[in-house]
C-alpha cells in the first residue's frame, strides 16, 4: 500500500492529526531557520567590523564554540520539537517548490539583525568608556601578569558575548510563534510548558551564565572574565529589548510583509476554507 500517508486506525480524526503534524515539520524548520539567520548575521557583522577595525575577533575561540552550540544544537532541539498550533490546519497548503523563507520571516529577521547589529556595534566601541574598562584597543592581551589575570579587553569581550547570548535567548521566544500572511501570534509564551526540550535548553543556558559568573575555574576554562552587576543588568535589559522588538514588529500591518512577495492563491483559499469546515466538524463530534 502506498500513498502520501496511510491511516491504520479507522478514525477520520487521524487524517486531521496527520496533516497537523505533517505541516508542523515545515513550520519547525522555518522556526529554526528564522532563529539561525537572526543570530548568525549579527555575529558575522560584529566579527567583520571588529576584524576590519582592530584586526581581531571580538570573541575568544571558546566563546565562538559556545555560540555555535546555542545557534545550532540548542536552537534545533528547542524549536524543532514544538507541537503544532491549533490553527495550522487552516493555513495555506504547502507547494512543492515553496520557499522555506517567507516574507513574514524576512520581516522578523531583518528587525532582529538591525537591532542586534546596532547594539553590538555600538558597544564594541563605546563599552570601555561607559563601564570604565578602558584599554589599548590594538595591543592589549586577553590575560596579563604572573597569575594570568584577565585584562579589560577580556572583560569587554565577555560582556559582548553575554549580551549576544541573552539577546538570542529571548529571541528564541520570538521564533516559537511564526507569523504567516493570514495569521500573527503575539503571545510568544503560549503553550510554553508543553515543550520540555525548550525549557531544558533555556535552563541550561541560564545556569551556564550564572555558573560562569560565580566560578573562577569555569571562567578560565571558557576564556571569560568576571563582570560587574551593572554589566549583567544591562545585558539582561538589552535581551528583553530583543523580545520587545520581536513583538513590536509582529504588530506591524500584514500588508507590509505581503509587499515582500508572499500572496495567497485562489487554490490555497479554497483549501484553507475546506479545512476550516473540517476542523469545526471534528471539534463538534469529539
Amino acid at each position: 500500500m502506498s500513498g502520501d500517508f496511510v491511516v491504520q486506525d479507522n478514525d477520520f480524526l487521524s487524517i486531521k492529526n496527520s496533516i497537523r503534524w505533517g505541516r508542523n515539520l515545515i513550520v519547525n524548520v522555518r522556526r529554526f531557520v528564522q532563529f539561525s539567520l537572526s543570530a548568525i548575521v549579527p555575529c558575522i557583522v560584529l566579527i567583520a567590523l571588529s576584524g576590519g577595525v582592530f584586526g581581531r575577533s571580538p570573541f575568544t575561540l571558546q566563546q565562538i564554540l559556545l555560540i555555535d552550540m546555542l545557534t545550532g544544537t540548542g536552537a534545533a532541539v528547542s524549536l524543532a520539537t514544538e507541537a503544532p498550533e491549533k490553527l495550522i490546519t487552516r493555513s495555506e497548503r504547502k507547494k512543492e517548490k515553496e520557499s522555506i523563507l517567507i516574507s513574514c520571516m524576512t520581516r522578523d529577521i531583518i528587525a532582529q539583525v538591525v537591532y542586534q547589529s546596532l547594539v553590538l556595534g555600538i558597544l564594541l566601541f563605546s563599552a570601555p568608556a561607559i563601564f570604565g574598562i578602558k584599554y589599548e584597543l590594538y595591543n592589549t592581551p586577553l590575560r596579563d601578569g604572573p597569575n594570568a589575570e584577565p585584562t579589560n579587553r577580556l572583560i569587554h569581550q565577555t560582556f559582548l558575548f553575554e549580551i549576544f547570548v541573552i539577546m538570542n535567548l529571548f529571541n528564541l521566544f520570538n521564533c516559537r510563534r511564526l507569523s504567516t500572511i493570514d495569521h500573527t501570534s503575539i503571545n510568544v509564551f503560549s503553550s510554553l510548558v508543553g515543550n520540555w526540550y525548550f525549557l531544558i535548553v533555556l535552563l541550561v543556558t541560564v545556569n551556564f551564565i550564572f555558573a560562569v559568573s560565580n566560578f573562577v575555574w569555569l571562567r578560565f576554562l571558557f576564556g571569560m572574565a568576571e563582570l560587574t552587576g551593572q554589566m549583567h543588568f544591562v545585558a539582561l535589559a538589552l535581551g528583553v529589548g530583543s523580545l520587545v522588538v520581536g513583538i513590536l514588529v509582529k504588530l506591524t500591518p500584514l500588508r507590509w510583509a505581503k509587499s515582500l512577495g508572499d500572496s495567497e492563491s485562489e487554490d490555497a483559499k479554497v483549501w484553507r476554507h475546506s479545512f476550516t469546515s473540517l476542523d469545526g466538524s471534528l471539534t463538534l463530534q469529539k
